[in-house]
C-alpha cells in the first residue's frame, strides 16, 4: 500500500506532549487549519522581507465593516490562501460580520491536495485594542 504524505507542524500553543515532554505536534487536518488561521492573521512584514505574505484582516477590523468591506476581505483571504498555502485548494470563503464588536467570522471550505478530502474551518477574528 502506498504511503500518504502526512502534514505536521508543532502546536503554536506550545502544549507539551505528556509522554515525551516535548512540544506537541499537530497533524494533517489540524496542521492545515493552524496554517490557515496563521496566514489570515499575518500582517505585513511579520515575515521579514516578504510583505506579500499577509492579509488585510487585522487592519480592517478598525474600519467600519460594510458589505463592500466584507467582499474585499473575502478576496484578500482567498488570494492569501491560494498563493501561500500549497497543501489546499480553496473552494469557498465566507465572511460574516458582527458590526457591534467589529469582528468577523471567517469560514473557509477547501480540499486537501494529497487526499482529495473536503473540509471546512471557521474562526473568529476580533479587534483587541
Amino acid at each position: 500500500m502506498p504511503s500518504q504524505t502526512r502534514y505536521s507542524d508543532f502546536d503554536l500553543d506550545f502544549t507539551l506532549n505528556p509522554v515525551t515532554r516535548d512540544i506537541a505536534k499537530k497533524n494533517d487536518k489540524n496542521a492545515i487549519r493552524q496554517a490557515i488561521k496563521n496566514l489570515v492573521l499575518m500582517r505585513k512584514y511579520d515575515i521579514p522581507f516578504r510583505p506579500k505574505v499577509s492579509s488585510q484582516i487585522p487592519e480592517s477590523l478598525f474600519d467600519n465593516i460594510t458589505g463592500a468591506t466584507a467582499n474585499i476581505l473575502k478576496r484578500a483571504v482567498t488570494y492569501t490562501l491560494e498563493n501561500f498555502e500549497p497543501r489546499i485548494n480553496v473552494n469557498n470563503v465566507d465572511i460574516a460580520t458582527n458590526d457591534d464588536i467589529n469582528s468577523v467570522t471567517i469560514t473557509v471550505e477547501y480540499t486537501i491536495n494529497n487526499t482529495g478530502q473536503t473540509d471546512q474551518y471557521s474562526f473568529n477574528v476580533v479587534r483587541t485594542r
